[in-house]
C-alpha cells in the first residue's frame, strides 16, 4: 500500500486554469486576426477599418500596466493603423480630389507610374543565386502584384470594352494605381499622427498619455482618434 502523509496539500488539476487562459488568449488572437483580414475587406469603409483597430486597442491592453512597454507598443501600431485609414480617407482622398480636377497632374503622374511598371516588367526573373537574380524576380513579384491591383481596379464594363486594347489597359491600370498611392500618402500622414497621439508623453513620466487620463467610459484610445481626426480635418483643409 501507498503512504501518504497527513501534510501533503491536496493535488488540484490545473487545466481548468490554463484552459481558461488559452480561451482568453484565443480570444484576442481571433480578435486580431478579424482585424487584419479587415484591411482587405473592400466592402468595410476606412473609417469602419479605422473603428477595428481602435476597438483592437482597448481591447488587447485591457489589464495591462499602464506603462508596460508592451501596452505602448500595442497602442502605437493599432492607434497608427487606425490614424492611416482616417488620414486615407481625409487627407488622401480630398487631394485625389482636387489632383482629379487637374487632368494635366494625374496624366503626369500616370505616365511616370506605367514608365515605372514598363521598366519592372522587362526586368525578367531568373534563377541566378546572385543580387541581380534576387532583383529581377523582385521586380516581377512587385509587378504581377501592381498590375493585378490596377486591373482589379477597373470595372468590370470597361474592361469588357477595351479588352483587346492593351495600351489602353495599361494607361488605366497605371491611373489606378497612382490614384491609390495619392490617398496612401494621405494614409502616411495620418498613421504618423497616430502614432504621436499613442506614444505623446506631456508630463514626461514615461507613460503615454492615453494610458494615464481614462474617462469613465474607459474609451481612451477612441478619444485620440477623435484628436488623429480632428489634426486630418486641418491638414486638409491646407490642400
Amino acid at each position: 500500500m501507498f503512504n501518504v502523509s497527513a501534510n501533503c496539500s491536496p493535488i488540484r488539476p490545473a487545466f481548468g486554469k490554463r484552459d481558461s487562459h488559452r480561451n482568453i488568449d484565443g480570444e484576442k488572437l481571433n480578435e486580431v486576426n478579424n482585424a487584419l483580414r479587415s484591411i482587405k475587406d473592400d466592402s468595410l469603409s476606412d473609417e469602419d477599418k479605422a473603428k477595428n483597430f481602435n476597438d483592437l486597442n482597448a481591447k488587447l491592453t485591457d489589464g495591462m500596466r499602464p506603462s508596460s512597454p508592451l501596452k505602448v507598443v500595442i497602442g502605437a501600431v493599432c492607434i497608427g493603423l487606425a490614424g492611416f485609414f482616417l488620414g486615407r480617407k481625409i487627407v488622401g482622398q480630398k487631394a485625389l480630389d482636387v489632383i482629379d480636377k487637374n487632368t494635366k497632374t494625374i496624366d503626369f503622374i500616370s505616365k511616370k507610374t506605367e514608365s515605372f511598371m514598363d521598366k519592372l516588367h522587362s526586368m525578367k526573373p531568373t534563377d541566378e543565386k546572385t543580387f541581380k537574380g534576387f532583383v529581377s524576380r523582385t521586380a516581377d513579384k512587385l509587378y504581377k502584384k501592381l498590375d493585378t491591383f490596377g486591373k482589379n481596379s477597373i470595372d468590370e464594363e470597361t474592361l469588357a470594352k477595351i479588352k483587346d486594347n492593351q495600351p489602353e489597359i495599361k494607361k488605366l491600370t497605371a491611373k489606378n494605381i497612382a490614384r491609390s498611392a495619392i490617398t496612401n500618402i494621405g494614409g502616411g500622414i495620418g498613421m504618423g499622427v497616430g502614432v504621436k497621439e499613442a506614444t505623446d508623453d506631456k508630463n514626461g513620466d514615461m507613460t503615454p498619455d492615453i494610458f494615464q487620463y481614462k474617462k469613465p467610459s474607459g474609451a481612451t484610445s477612441l478619444g485620440t482618434v477623435s484628436t488623429i481626426v480632428d489634426t486630418m480635418d486641418i491638414i486638409s483643409d491646407l490642400i
